[in-house]
């Protein structure tokens, strides 16, 4: 007896347990690298923060714009991007429900770092960092 699959080719009965065993094998790889934060074989490794997206955009925004963190010191838009690109891959922020959150993407956020619109949470965030600061000097 045969199977006729995707591709019209025929499967003989002996060929289908090999072929549902390569399967299964094939389905519990992916599984594991799916409950690892893998995909595609790579490996993503992401570091929490107690800030929310908005706080960590600020953030990585300040040591940015101070030159802190580069990627790129001759482009500041190609820098800009591959420090989105780097924080989207490698961080989670405190969600909503207090939950770690992957970030999908962090342009807006970014903008509103940037932007005056939003200078007065720009402005209770460095104040929220400069007495953590100060708390930490007070400890040494």
């Amino acid at each position: 007896m045969t199977v006729n699959n995707e591709r019209n080719t025929f499967i003989s009965t002996e060929e289908l347990p090999h072929i549902v065993a390569t399967l299964c094998r094939k389905v519990k790889r992916l599984e594991r690298n799916i409950s690892k934060g893998r995909t595609n074989g790579k490996s993503r490794a992401s570091c929490g923060t107690t800030l929310n997206k908005s706080e960590l955009a600020q953030l990585f925004f300040i040591l940015m714009d101070e030159d802190i963190l580069i990627f790129d010191e001759h482009d500041k838009n190609r820098n800009r991007g591959m420090l989105q690109c780097f924080i989207e891959r490698h961080f989670t922020y405190r969600g909503d429900k207090g939950l770690q959150t992957p970030i999908s993407k962090i342009s807006k956020e970014f903008s509103e770092a940037k932007g005056f619109t939003y200078r007065e949470k720009h402005m209770l965030f460095l104040d929220k960092m400069i007495s953590l600061l100060q708390q930490r000097k007070q400890r040494r």
